[in-house]
């Protein structure tokens, strides 16, 4: 055979194997079908229908294929001409309603398969049962119905949320921070609250310590790391020995940590800890201990941190102004809380509640 009948056949080859493709594919879409199929031939005898349309007529395969369609309507089956008939007579696209004898009301649409002359070889029917489409319908609204009122039930349970804590909230992003909030405080996991100066962080922290097991186990201890002398950092949140330094106290004293043993230590202004402790801040986040200053043994400590700050610490990160380490170990949940100016719904609830609180306070 030449290299002319060798390229023939390998592309014949190929169309048949495209084909048997397109054939595949045309089979697993009748197959998988929700809705019931049937083609006929331009004789109006069936010639292939779908496991969907056994479905919802109930009728055996070998009551459509290789049968005149028309012939179910004399067995009585249908209570009136098929579509699919009417289809090939008025060589055009019919839809319609079909009743069946099982009682089942199906929307029938008979679509004619024309060759290159213009002449119908086929004929499509699709068949879609109008009781199973209600039902799918009335299952989606009751979805729907269902779906608004989990919606309106975590409406309240946000509010309730807020109210509990003496928090006033009203907008959706200042609720969705609580409801947050609220579900991560009973984990252990490091939290890191975001946001302008004055909207309230401490407020944040403090309400995530009290919805927490360790309210009642331990304190809240909020430090201020900007507000903190350099020389006395390390000595304030370990803690010291006695004799450590001159002027120390006689008995020493315990840190931060200690004093937030089992509970919470809210470091506030977090990116203002220099580099040197946060070295060590680290270490008692990896290791659970501290050493006080002039001690040799450590000290098993317990304490979640909860950080905040209203600077950009991935910019502090690239320009090396804060640990990178540290930084991944803090905000294992970032919190971001929104300045008021972008929750106008929380402004008229704030004037309400501060003027009740005035005109009580001056009896007015």
């Amino acid at each position: 055979m030449d290299s002319a009948g060798k390229c023939a056949d390998e592309n014949s080859s190929l169309k048949l194997d495209g084909v048997k493709k397109r054939y595949r594919e045309v089979e697993s879409a009748l197959e998988n079908s929700f809705d019931g199929v049937m083609i006929t031939s331009n004789k109006g005898i069936g010639m292939r229908v779908n496991p969907a349309l056994l479905r919802l007529t109930g009728l055996d395969e070998k009551r459509f294929v290789g049968k005149k369609i028309d012939s179910l309507t004399r067995e009585g089956f249908f209570a009136y001409e098929p579509i699919t008939i009417r289809a090939l007579r008025e060589k055009r696209i019919v839809t319609g309603l079909q009743e069946i004898n099982t009682g089942k009301a199906v929307t029938v649409t008979g679509v004619p398969v024309v060759n290159n002359n213009k002449k119908i070889i086929r004929v499509i029917t699709n068949v879609r049962d109008l009781m199973e489409l209600n039902r799918l319908k009335e299952d989606m609204e009751k979805s729907q119905e269902l779906l608004l009122r989990y919606h309106s039930e975590l409406a309240a349970l946000r509010f309730e949320i807020a109210k509990s804590q003496h928090i006033i909230a009203q907008s959706e992003d200042m609720l969705s921070v609580l409801e947050t909030a609220f579900y991560v405080a009973n984990s252990d996991a490091n939290i890191l609250i975001l946001g302008e100066s004055g909207v309230g962080k401490d407020v944040i922290a403090r309400f995530i310590h009290v919805n927490s097991h360790r309210e009642g186990k331990g304190g809240f201890i909020k430090v201020n790391c900007g507000a903190i002398p350099r020389e006395l950092m390390e000595s304030e949140f370990f803690g010291y020995d006695k004799g450590a330094f001159t002027g120390a106290r006689q008995n020493g004293k315990r840190g931060y940590f200690e004093l937030a043993d089992g509970g919470t230590l809210f470091l506030d202004e977090i990116a203002d800890l220099p580099l040197d402790l946060q070295g060590k801040l680290l270490h008692v986040l990896e290791e659970k201990e501290i050493i006080r200053v002039g001690a040799e043994k450590p000290i098993k400590v317990n304490v979640r941190i909860v950080a905040a700050t209203n600077k950009d610490l991935e910019e502090m990160v690239a320009a090396r102004n804060f640990r990178r380490d540290l930084f991944y170990r803090l905000n294992v949940v970032p919190i971001t809380v929104p300045p008021l100016r972008e929750r106008n719904e929380d402004i008229s609830a704030l004037l309400a509640h501060f003027l009740a609180q005035f005109n009580e306070k001056y009896n007015v």
